[in-house]
């Protein structure tokens, strides 16, 4: 063989080699990734569970209360509304839809709103019969558009409107997802595509997971974009895959 021949099956080794250590590297990476969904979707679900407890023990709180009141023991009453309040640390619950992946996230992006000072509309009108797709899809999906319409907003000047709306549908063939949300006149979105193969160094691994989501279930996702805000819309049908 010659030498020329020779190096160039090395350049082809050489280059083989680089791609499979590329295509590990990428699997570890997404392996990564949907550990973290995972590890947020827990961390969402077990907070949820955390307020139902609370609001079912400030129930058996109320009625000692009211015990109180009707033997007149109003001092004793009040203290204990005192030391109750003193001992709520959770916020109340928001949205209790029936479907424990969209009330755990939800809940849980209100709650980070609310702190970041954004006002936070919603509505949700849903029949969980009819939503198909596997929850830790789900929580891929709507872990990363929520996490995106935050970091938009948190950009922008405190003179600017910071908000987002969000509808969840259901009707009797999809699940309907809209996002909209305020955003600068300079958009550097990880959302400012619609095609399902986006180049990887420029919009991120989360978008790419959002989109090999929807084509796993045949969906659908659009973007509008004007100068003050940035819309998402998803369409996953209900069939499985």
């Amino acid at each position: 063989m010659s030498i020329i021949g020779i190096i160039g099956m090395n350049v082809i080794i050489v280059f083989l080699m680089d791609k499979l250590i590329e295509k590990s590297n990428l699997s570890r990476f997404f392996q990564k990734q949907m550990l973290m969904q995972e590890k947020h979707y827990k961390e969402t679900t077990r907070s949820l569970s955390d307020i139902k407890r609370s609001i079912h023990d400030f129930k058996k709180q109320l009625i000692f209360v009211r015990a109180c009141l009707q033997e007149q023991r109003t001092e004793e009453g009040v203290n204990h509304i005192n030391q109750t309040l003193e001992n709520i640390e959770s916020p109340r619950l928001h949205i209790t839809t029936g479907h424990l992946v969209i009330d755990a996230l939800v809940n849980h992006t209100f709650s980070i709103a609310d702190k970041s000072g954004i006002a936070f509309f919603h509505q949700i009108h849903i029949n969980p019969a009819n939503i198909s797709i596997g929850s830790h899809d789900l929580c891929i999906v709507l872990g990363n558009v929520f996490d995106n319409a935050i970091e938009a907003v948190r950009q922008l000047p405190r003179k600017k409107e910071h908000s987002i709306h969000l509808e969840i549908l259901t009707d009797n063939s999809a699940l309907w997802i809209y996002v909209r949300n305020s955003k600068s006149n300079c958009l550097n979105t990880a959302f400012s595509t619609k095609t399902y193969t986006p180049p990887l160094k420029k919009h991120g691994y989360g978008l790419l997971n959002i989109h090999q989501v929807i084509k796993k279930y045949g969906g659908y996702l659009n973007t509008t974009i004007t100068d003050s805000n940035f819309q998402i819309t998803i369409m996953i049908p209900c069939n499985n895959p």
